[in-house]
């Protein structure tokens, strides 16, 4: 049916090509050869005019010259002088026998006739054209005489004065006609009245060489040809009128049988016609063996394309005979059946491995594991995690982090026969026996000394920190499912509890939904205008002013049946559902509307607000920001923000670049829990923060642990060295704070000075504070 279709369509489409083409063909013929006529046409009548003219002049010629030698004759001006009438007629009738006039006369000077031979002419025209002839000494005219035409010549006879006019005249008749017809080739009529459409007038007068032809008709085919169509004459004539005698209104038709001139065009059209259509069937045939040609291999290869398209890629290239196009484009489509081919194996290797490590992926896993299942078999899936790989990426760069990926894959492919890269950080491995906890333990240390022991190899030393979760052999799990998600349960189980080796217990998935409940009563709770949400603030003392005028903001949850959840509780649900991003923006319009009533009060805090690497990534968030405060009228150096280094460090470039931003907006900027991330100094140095607060990990014991002291002291120095402020959080006791003094530590906050409280207490608070020794005793 292809083939049909396809052969019917390449056929009508040469055919129309060749069909048009001789239409095209003929069309230009019939216009170049009927434009080619009526050019011939106008050129024979312009011809014929000019030699009309030049006969016309040779007879005027003839009659001067007969004229002047009748009247130089001296005999024959006697013989008028003599006023004998019968004598001057016999010398006319003489003198005109030797010239061949056809009429003679002598006038007197009032244009009398007062001898003639021929016909009788008019007295009043003679009367009326004696005075031209006596004043110009001759006139030559052609004019009617008893209803014919002639052609005159009127001289004075002088002795030495005028005394008589002599008139000699040339008929014009159908004589004359015919042999000007046999001179210009066309047909010639003379007309007394031609330049009028009176045919009364018209037959007055009317001498042609053409048979049934009036003046009417003649007059109607003067000027340009019609259009026609070949072997049509929608007209048989075309004249041109030529003016003897405009005063007496003579003129001459001069005429030519178009059917003469376009009959050879015409003959000429059909011979070239016969020959396209000849040239068009010969054409066609070839048009449709060229058709069966191209197409046949054209549905060969329609057909391969089709099994290509269905995923058959063995298909053989076998066209056979076909153009050399035909052939390029056999040799194009083998080669993308070939490409194809290895694109799709390469898509559904890339769909079902990791190709960092060559593994299969979590979709391929699944799969086996739903096999498994199905199969009734039991099994045990062991999970691996390596929880601080985005860390050692970012610090020892991509191509380490790679590494660690590849050492890991390698020793658990050879130690297991199913293993999967899951995620980017972890790894499945399925077997069909029982290894209990010990046996996992013992993998665990294993697989941490391989790791380090391959990467010293390579002089590179990381700590990475490798978790390991486990369901028990023959678990009963329905589906798939939910057994992969006890072992994703089991693995943030391990990481939460710093528990490097986790075996899934039966309360974990309670848990697991628990969490999946608080993340739903927190996004309510948002939504319900921080119903039960409420934002505490914990002063920040100035150990050198011994005055607070900074705050940070921290967010409490008192639920109504679960009562206090801890912030460490729900912020981190928050961060991994996507509730992170409504949470802060309802801690900072919260916080700012605090701010702006407190500038009411006449106290003016600089808050800080925590920020996650989510909300500093949001493109929106700085005009969120800005925002908020132009609402409440809050100036912007009443806020800051604090990133945990962790978050930082994450992404180090991405931060420093995010974090530039806010800088660029004068909002003061800290590192929270500085000294428990992976930051150097090279990238501590490009952070546009402006704080660091060190983690309450070092400062709670200060005044005990000379180790702790030895980081406090570190880490005060290091920021002088870049200009930045230092915050100690985590004081508890009088000792530490004035030893963070002694240490030119800039700021303290801990439940010493004072712990969170609402917004509202503050005022309180402040006039409390300052009228105790608190203040005294940091001034100390």
């Amino acid at each position: 049916m292809i083939t049909k279709t396809l052969r019917f369509r390449i056929g009508s489409l040469l055919a129309g090509l060749l069909l048009g083409t001789t239409m095209v063909v003929l069309i230009v013929v019939w216009f170049s050869t009927d434009q080619f006529a009526k050019i011939q046409v106008k050129k024979e009548l312009t011809v014929g005019v000019n030699v009309l003219e030049r006969v016309l002049s040779s007879r005027e010629d003839l009659l001067v010259n007969a004229a002047e030698v009748l009247t130089a004759d001296f005999g024959f001006r006697q013989t008028i002088a003599s006023t004998d009438n019968a004598t001057i007629k016999s010398a006319l009738i003489n003198h005109g026998d030797r010239i061949g006039a056809d009429f003679m006369a002598i006038l007197n000077l009032n244009g009398v006739a007062q001898v003639s031979f021929g016909n009788n002419i008019e007295e009043d025209y003679l009367k009326n054209i004696a005075p031209s002839v006596l004043t110009d000494g001759g006139v030559i005219t052609v004019a009617p005489i008893n209803d014919r035409l002639y052609q005159l010549v009127l001289v004075t006879v002088d002795a030495p004065k005028p005394i008589a006019i002599a008139v000699i005249g040339f008929e014009l008749d159908s004589t004359l006609a015919n042999e000007l017809k046999q001179i210009t080739g066309l047909d010639i009529s003379f007309i007394l009245g031609g330049n009028t459409r009176d045919s009364e007038a018209g037959e007055k007068q009317f001498i042609s060489t053409i048979t049934d032809v009036n003046i009417d008709e003649l007059s109607s085919n003067v000027g340009n040809l019609s259009w026609r169509i070949p072997f049509t004459y929608p007209q048989s004539l075309q004249s041109t009128v030529y003016s003897i005698n405009k005063e007496n209104d003579v003129s001459v038709y001069l005429s030519i049988d178009l059917h003469q001139v376009f009959n050879e065009f015409d003959y000429l059209q059909l011979k070239i016609s016969l020959v396209s259509i000849f040239s068009l069937s010969i054409g066609l045939f070839a048009a449709l063996i060229f058709s069966q040609k191209l197409t046949r291999p054209l549905h060969k290869l329609s057909a391969i394309a089709t099994n290509i398209a269905s995923g058959d890629y063995s298909q053989t290239m076998k066209i056979g005979t076909g153009t050399e196009e035909v052939k390029d484009l056999a040799k194009s489509i083998k080669k993308m059946q070939n490409e194809i081919s290895q694109r799709e194996k390469e898509i559904k290797y890339r769909a079902t491995h990791d190709i960092t490590t060559g593994l299969i992926n979590r979709t391929a896993f699944i799969e086996k594991v739903e096999l498994h299942l199905s199969s009734k078999k039991q099994f045990q899936i062991i999970c691996f995690g390596i929880n601080n790989i985005r860390q050692i990426s970012n610090m020892f760069g991509p191509s380490i982090g790679q590494l660690c990926l590849k050492k890991i894959s390698t020793y658990l492919s050879k130690r297991f026969i199913c293993v999967a890269r899951s995620s980017d950080e972890r790894f499945m491995a399925m077997i069909d026996y029982e290894i209990g906890a010990e046996d996992i333990h013992n993998i665990h240390i294993l697989l941490k000394a391989r790791l380090q022991e391959s990467l010293a190899k390579d002089s590179v030393h990381i700590n990475a920190e490798i978790f390991i979760g486990t369901i028990p052999y023959g678990h009963n799990s329905k589906n798939v499912d939910s057994l992969i998600r006890k072992l994703d349960i089991t693995m943030d189980a391990g990481c939460t509890t710093d528990n490097e080796v986790c075996l899934y217990q039966s309360g974990q998935e309670a848990a697991y939904l628990d969490r999946l409940r608080i993340v739903e009563e927190l996004r309510l709770a948002i939504n319900n205008k921080g119903s039960n949400l409420a934002m505490y603030y914990q002063p920040k003392l100035d150990l050198k002013t011994g005055r607070v005028e900074k705050l940070e903001a921290l967010i409490r949850w008192q639920h109504e049946e679960r009562g206090f959840i801890p912030p460490d509780v729900f912020i981190p649900l928050a961060e991994q559902s996507g509730l992170i991003n409504l949470l802060t923006e309802w801690i900072i319009e919260t916080v700012i509307i605090q701010v702006a009533q407190w500038i009411e009060e006449g106290i003016r805090f600089e808050v800080a607000i925590n920020l996650s690497a989510q909300d500093i990534a949001r493109p929106e968030m700085l005009t969120i920001i800005n925002k908020l405060l132009l609402n409440y009228s809050v100036p912007a150096e009443l806020l800051s923000f604090e990133i945990t280094e962790s978050e930082i460090m994450s992404k180090p470039e991405e931060a420093i670049r995010l974090l530039s931003l806010f800088r660029r907006q004068s909002f003061r900027l800290a590192i929270d829990d500085f000294g428990t991330g992976y930051s150097s100094l090279a990238q501590l140095k490009n952070m546009p923060v402006t704080e660091l607060k060190i983690d309450r990990e070092f400062v709670m014991h200060l005044a005990n642990n000379p180790d702790d002291k030895i980081i406090v002291q570190s880490t005060i120095d290091l920021a002088s060295s870049f200009n930045l402020g230092v915050v100690a959080e985590g004081v508890e006791d009088i000792e530490t704070l004035n030893l963070l003094a002694d240490l030119k530590c800039d700021w303290a906050q801990g439940y010493f000075i004072a712990r969170p409280m609402a917004g509202h207490d503050i005022s309180n608070w402040l006039k409390e504070f300052y009228a105790s020794n608190m203040s005294l005793l940091a001034e100390k």
